[in-house]
């Protein structure tokens, strides 16, 4: 049966089993991606990654796919948003972009989803102080956006706070409100 599989070291298999026999791990189903031009990013788990690629004039996001099963993506205007799993993995989006004639070029990029993304970024922390139910709108800059090989064109989608007693609220896609909420006792 033919269904290609792409080997760890980089080689097409015909299959899954063709690849066992060669004792090489499956990546991902599929034939195996031109990695010469290929966007390295680094997304944290469990969040939403906005990828949008760069557009010739005329040309607008024609389809797109991941290889990593489960994930969701969307399309958002010219941009592809990339909802990660909450474990650790690696994955291949591929956006193909296209003009009325109907010429077309891919834009890969090759996400690592891991905890470990967060390390790559020196980011100074932020403090805010406020009194109890007084809000805040914090607008951060995100520096992890500015490291190199992560998308620039970014927009704040999910927002947690480790403290169970407060209130949070998104605002648009850089700021969001923050209300603490009184200990009782």
């Amino acid at each position: 049966m033919v269904d290609p599989d792409c080997g760890a070291d980089g080689a097409t298999y015909v299959n899954a089993c063709e690849a066992a026999c060669a004792g090489v791990a499956v990546n991902y189903t599929g034939e195996c991606l031109d990695t010469s031009n290929v966007n390295i990013v680094c997304q944290l788990p469990n969040t939403f990654g906005i990828y949008c690629p760069p557009l010739l004039d005329g040309y607008s996001v024609s389809s797109y796919d991941s290889y990593f099963e489960g994930c969701t993506i969307e399309q958002i205007g010219d941009c592809i948003e990339y909802h990660s799993l909450p474990n650790e993995y690696s994955d291949y989006l591929v956006i193909t972009v296209c003009n009325d004639a109907g010429d077309c070029y891919d834009v890969v990029y090759q996400i690592t989803i891991s905890d470990t993304c967060i390390e790559n970024y020196n980011c100074d922390v932020q403090n805010a102080c406020t009194e109890a139910i007084t809000p805040i709108v914090l607008c951060p800059e995100f520096c992890a956006f500015n490291a190199p090989g992560v998308d620039p064109n970014y927009e704040l989608t999910f927002i947690q706070s480790f403290f169970t007693l407060c209130s949070i609220s998104r605002i648009d896609g850089e700021c969001f409100r923050y209300i603490t909420i009184p200990l009782m006792e």
